[in-house]
């Protein structure tokens, strides 16, 4: 037995050597995470800060960083194969920052609220007797129940439930356990925003949110290609089956780097002059200046 890379199947010198041609976009998409750490304290400035607004930057936004920021590393490192779950997650988070700020932000910021104090209220369930959360532990709920977690989940739950009957969102929450009532699960926050609103069955999805910001073709070919390598199903990129001989692809790969640059490349282009004709209108000349004059050309270059 040995722990030596077995190389026809992970050669990271290689792969990272071969990727050397990119240093430039690299470099990008490292400038573009920079700038986005920068941009989102100018949005939204000490003092001056709004619950819709913290939401949107400090949690959406910053996701949308995140995800371009793991692709760089991603990149860089050669493991490309490794992007198809980062590049779906990118696309959706990216088209929900642009969808939110299309109209309504702060109702739809107040949905985000309560879908998450939900959530963690589902997850502390999971420690506490009588619940559904705890019988799917099946026989972990009664180890569970020797230690201290059960005492604190119980507090954080009726923490989360006093902060739920609130005026300002006690509706809202009674919206999302309408919606569970019917769907037998607790639903997205973006799906109760849109419960009220039409009867179409793809509400609240990833796909129903592009078709409303025009980004259909976008989701069409991004987010179904990359679902497709998200949930293993992408065959081709492992093996090719050729007259009974079978050829297998490295997991340190740098096919699809270009296409997976671009994407996030847009994606941080899109979103950062979104948000600056919100929040600092004064500024998107300078920053369509820059864009066109600096990055734009390392991206196509």
């Amino acid at each position: 037995m040995t722990d030596a890379p077995f190389l026809p199947l992970l050669d990271r010198e290689s792969a990272i050597s071969s990727l050397q041609k990119y240093s430039v976009q690299l470099e990008l998409l490292e400038d573009l995470v920079n700038f986005g750490s920068g941009l989102m304290p100018r949005l939204v400035p000490d003092g001056a800060e709004t619950p819709t607004d913290a939401l949107l930057v400090y949690h959406l936004v910053r996701e949308v960083i995140v995800q371009i920021d793991t692709l760089q590393i991603l990149l860089a490192n050669g493991c490309v194969p490794g992007a198809a779950s980062v590049c779906r997650s990118l696309v959706e988070k990216h088209h929900l920052c642009l969808w939110s700020l299309s109209a309504d932000l702060e109702k739809k910021m107040q949905h985000l609220f309560v879908g998450g104090l939900r959530s963690e209220r589902q997850r502390s369930r999971a420690a506490l007797s009588g619940h559904k959360e705890n019988d799917a532990l099946g026989l972990l709920k009664h180890q569970l129940a020797q230690t201290h977690i059960p005492r604190l989940a119980a507090q954080k739950a009726q923490a989360i439930n006093a902060r739920l009957k609130l005026p300002d969102i006690a509706a809202i929450d009674s919206a999302f356990d309408k919606l569970a009532a019917k769907v037998g699960y607790d639903p997205s926050w973006t799906a109760v925003y849109c419960s009220n609103r039409d009867q179409n069955k793809h509400k609240g999805s990833a796909r129903r949110i592009a078709e409303e910001i025009g980004r259909l073709p976008e989701y069409q070919i991004y987010y179904t290609d990359y679902s497709t390598g998200t949930h293993g199903q992408d065959l081709l990129s492992s093996i090719a089956i050729r007259d009974g001989h079978i050829d297998v692809s490295n997991i340190r790969d740098g096919h699809d780097f270009e296409t997976v640059c671009f994407l996030a490349t847009n994606s941080a282009l899109e979103l950062y002059k979104a948000l600056l004709e919100h929040y600092l209108p004064d500024e998107v000349g300078a920053f369509c200046n820059k864009a066109i004059k600096d990055w734009m050309p390392r991206r196509l270059r």
